[in-house]
């Protein structure tokens, strides 16, 4: 209590930690501070250092002397007589059923450990300030399972804690686990490296453009959501503080409508307004090259999953669905196939048959139109439901290229910053996926041109008139018979209109939109992020990146050529000696 009480008294009154905040964590410390930063950022720059300080202080008097006694679990031999008992059971199990109960046993003993008062390595594992509740558990209390290198558990139980020592049997039970780490630290993080560069090549001509693009769209998010600090509400242009959060929750608001990088109409970048405050309260700089912070952030994120991992492995059950760095690779550059891909529907309309197949998976008809769905994925609707265009009809993670064909360019830039988010732990600024989603996802071709030319899509979708506009009320039965004439939440200019979308409409209390009444003669195209930058029109950013003898003679071959002044990326100018 007398460590918070110091603390307190280098932040502002709003901000003082009590005594139910306890443990103190890395997360806990980060979020406040981070307000801290925004609130006042005159005062936090004076005492940032004096907590930093008070930090180093903490760990050299509580962090680092841990002795002999902290080595003892004082309930040692109720969780050996537990775990003797549990073994028993386990002997008369099948092994994936032996798996599953390994994992919650696992779970049962980790609860114990660390609720042990006055112990420093406990101490250390809650506030995450060294090691985590697993390895302390594993040291203090059993490992209970090993694994192998799918991270599944092996069907057998480890009693003796890390601090008593193996028996030779647990030893030898627990050796390819400590291999499989080895090898996993030693060669996964040459992966986030190189896909931090290739995302530099996608994300660098994303800079901070001007102070205000003018759009009145968003992206919807709960009230609750404490990352929306800082940040401009869409339409009212009100920058949201604490006050004004709590002024919305009183109301008796459940969502709110923000600007954001997906949505933003600045011509070559994000405006200040769309981004909102940096982490001190203040705007970014025009000029300022977010992009290429957006890049860095994310790789250097996916580095410290690989490397972490292992330090935390953790047991899992069969999964076909990607997580983690895993499924950030698959949503960066999407195979036509991979293994736990949900099933999207490609038409409006009714489920009207499910065929089970004789070698797995599922033909689920929609609107009499066949979708297949793979034996390691479950159907998750029934015959007589409606779906939507682009609705998943299965569990299992969708394809970003399908989501962009069935769904258009911002539901899929909406897509890939959530999935990105969630599979990095949603600890990173979920402005840095937004800007990452824009840069990757950005490519589009004309119905009405040469098919063969690609240009931006924001660029495009901007220049392009839809024909036989108007403006209807929300109200109008003939709405769900239109399409989009105007960006409405993450909803592209051209998506056709359906009953969600006009839910939407009316709880934002949205009472005329602006209507086409034939969709866009725009196609989103789809490239992985490997591949965008390559299909980039300016000859000198595509040379920039890679490819440059095949990139020479294409050009020569016919005769194009590049106006410098369309040229975006600062490193191609600077190597062209233009900046």
């Amino acid at each position: 209590m007398e460590i918070i009480k110091q603390l307190n008294s280098l932040l502002p009154d709003n901000l003082h930690f009590k005594k139910e905040d306890a443990p103190l964590t890395k997360a806990k410390l980060k979020k406040r501070l981070v307000e801290f930063a925004k609130q006042n950022p005159e005062l936090y720059k004076k005492n940032i250092h004096l907590i930093g300080d008070l930090g180093e202080e903490v760990a050299y008097t509580h962090g680092h002397h841990v002795g002999l006694n902290d080595l003892l679990h004082p309930k040692r031999k109720e969780i050996k007589k537990f775990l003797e008992k549990e073994d028993k059971k386990l002997s008369l199990m099948s092994n994936e059923k032996k798996k599953a109960r390994l994992i919650e046993l696992f779970s049962d003993v980790q609860k114990k450990t660390m609720s042990i008062d006055n112990n420093h390595l406990v101490d250390q594992g809650n506030s995450r300030g060294r090691g985590n509740p697993a390895t302390i558990t594993r040291t203090l209390g059993a490992p209970i399972y090993t694994v192998d290198m799918n991270s599944e558990p092996f069907p057998f139980m480890l009693k003796n804690s890390l601090s008593e020592g193996y028996r030779s049997h647990e030893m030898f039970a627990a050796g390819s686990q400590a291999r499989y780490a080895a090898v996993q630290a030693a060669t996964s993080t040459s992966e986030p490296g190189a896909m931090g560069k290739v995302l530099v090549a996608n994300t660098e001509h994303l800079k901070i453009c001007c102070k205000d693009c003018g759009t009145k769209n968003g992206i919807e998010h709960d009230i609750n959501d404490g990352s929306i600090i800082g940040r401009y509400e869409a339409r009212t242009n009100k920058l949201i503080t604490k006050d004004y959060l709590n002024q919305l929750k009183k109301s008796g608001k459940k969502k709110i409508i923000v600007r954001d990088p997906i949505t933003c109409e600045g011509k070559d970048g994000i405006c200040q307004m769309c981004y909102g405050h940096d982490g001190q309260g203040k705007h970014l700089d025009i000029g300022m090259n977010v992009g290429i912070q957006a890049a860095q952030t994310v790789a250097e994120k996916a580095t410290q999953l690989v490397l972490s991992a292992k330090h935390d492995i953790k047991g899992k059950l069969k999964s076909v669905v990607p997580t983690g760095f895993e499924a950030q690779k698959i949503l960066l550059n999407t195979p036509e196939n991979f293994r736990g891909k949900a099933t999207l529907s490609s038409t409006d309309g009714k489920v009207t048959k499910i065929d089970k197949l004789n070698t797995g998976g599922y033909n689920v008809y929609i609107a009499d139109k066949e979708h297949y769905v793979a034996p390691e994925v479950n159907v998750k609707v029934k015959v007589g439901d409606f779906v939507n265009k682009g609705d998943s009809v299965s569990t299992g993670l969708p394809s970003t290229r399908d989501v962009m064909k069935y769904s258009g360019m911002n539901q899929a830039r909406k897509f890939v910053t959530d999935k990105l988010y969630e599979a990095n732990g949603g600890d990173i600024d979920k402005r840095q996926f937004s800007i990452l989603a824009r840069g990757y996802l950005e490519l589009a071709k004309n119905k009405n041109d040469d098919m063969h030319q690609i240009y931006r899509y924001d660029g495009l979708i901007k220049d392009t008139e839809l024909p036989h506009t108007s403006t209807i009320s929300v109200k109008d039965k003939q709405i769900t018979n239109k399409y989009l004439a105007e960006p409405f939440l993450h909803y592209s200019v051209g998506t056709k209109i359906t009953e969600p979308i006009v839910k939407k409409m009316k709880e934002h209390k949205i009472n005329e939109i602006k209507v086409s009444h034939s969709e866009a003669p725009i196609v989103p195209v789809y490239k992985t992020y490997e591949q965008k930058p390559l299909a980039n029109s300016v000859l000198w950013q595509k040379l920039n990146y890679r490819g440059i003898k095949k990139g020479i003679s294409n050009e020569l071959l016919y005769n194009k050529k590049t106006d410098k002044n369309k040229l975006l990326s600062d490193r191609t100018k600077y190597t062209l000696g233009i900046l």
